[in-house]
């Protein structure tokens, strides 16, 4: 059985580790220059790291939370606790408790998911900067035949299909299977537009991140939902870097606005919200995420057509979250190896020591 996955996130990762893992002749496709999804991160001009994708991650289950040990046993993760406030009202904020540990990868966030593809590379054919364009079936003697076509017009067959993208490019490729498609198609996906912030000198800002929930009723410092200081996390430099999430409804309606009328807007709500005394940014960039969360999840694990050999996975199909896009890998390839996922627990190997 040889595999194709599409997609080159956490959930495609964990999958093809699985795969590889049971000796499953497996493909990965991302269109992306590096693997990663939205557990990705920027460089700026001086060097220094930021995380506008994932904001961190919490671990639950038992699968995951090996995972976790097993990234910060290897050096890439690790444990953040930072300075939470809550902002209700504009320059006014609130420390908060946090209910459960939270973690960040280590120097950026993307490290713990090229850990996942370096440790692969002998097993797992990983091709960067591909884009699958279409899956089509073709039926010949053998059985059912998955050909894939990628952007350049070429064309490869395969048995088995797993689609780890999100929700809206996953309808688009099962497009041949209607009732996959149509459950794809009928996840919500939410947009975010993130900006990135430097500056030359430290903010008077007492707190490391901040949940905002200003709201409607301020018009600029209601853009937020989530502010973040880089520099208050493990591995990071001390640059004064911050990262601004706006809520989706912000985000939604200014989906094809200009990026830097976009990074100006955000940094204007920013400091709106924290009540600290606008100063330039050295170094501002904007960054949309067009479809960076499920707004109303599946909770199915995945979807898999048994007969067929094709299915998708990802957070869209359990929760908005680091942690179900993961264990949505493991789910896939639970199908795909015809095993229950209860059973398919991550290998303590999974991440070598870098």
């Amino acid at each position: 059985m040889r595999t194709a996955i599409i997609g080159g996130g956490l959930a495609g990762l964990a999958c093809a580790r699985a795969l590889a893992e049971h000796g499953r002749e497996t493909v990965l496709f991302d269109k992306g220059r590096d693997v990663g999804g939205r557990m990705c991160g920027k460089r700026l001009s001086t060097g220094a790291h930021a995380d506008h994708g994932a904001r961190g991650f919490t671990a639950r289950d038992p699968r995951f939370l090996a995972q976790v040990r097993s990234w910060i046993q290897a050096g890439v993760a690790a444990e953040w606790m930072p300075k939470l406030a809550s902002i209700s009202e504009p320059g006014v904020h609130e420390f908060a408790a946090e209910s459960q540990s939270r973690y960040i990868g280590v120097p950026a966030m993307h490290a713990p998911v090229r850990a996942m593809a370096e440790a692969i590379a002998n097993d797992v054919e990983i091709r960067r900067g591909v884009g699958i364009t279409q899956v089509h079936r073709c039926i010949n003697r053998s059985g059912g035949i998955w050909n894939i076509t990628d952007s350049d017009g070429n064309t490869e067959s395969f048995d088995a299909v797993a689609i780890a993208t999100p929700a809206p490019t996953a309808a688009a490729l099962l497009a041949e299977i209607p009732h996959l498609r149509k459950a794809a198609a009928s996840v919500p996906m939410a947009a975010c537009w993130a900006t990135i912030a430097r500056f030359d000198d430290r903010l008077p800002i007492e707190f490391d991140a901040a949940r905002v929930s200003i709201g409607g009723r301020h018009a600029t410092a209601g853009a937020l939902a989530w502010i973040s200081r880089e520099s208050g996390k493990p591995g990071r430099s001390d640059d004064e870097v911050w990262v601004l999430h706006a809520t989706d409804e912000w985000s939604r309606d200014r989906l094809d606005a200009d990026r830097a009328e976009i990074g100006k807007e955000m940094l204007s709500a920013f400091f709106e919200a924290t009540g600290a005394e606008p100063v330039e940014a050295a170094e501002l960039r904007a960054h949309r995420w067009k479809s960076a969360f499920p707004v109303a999840p599946l909770c199915d694990g995945c979807l898999f057509d048994e007969d067929m050999s094709i299915g998708a996975c990802g957070d869209w199909c359990m929760g908005a979250r680091v942690e179900p896009a993961y264990l949505s890998g493991l789910a896939m390839a639970a199908r795909l190896l015809g095993e229950k996922a209860d059973f398919l627990a991550p290998s303590p190997a999974a991440v070598r020591n870098r």
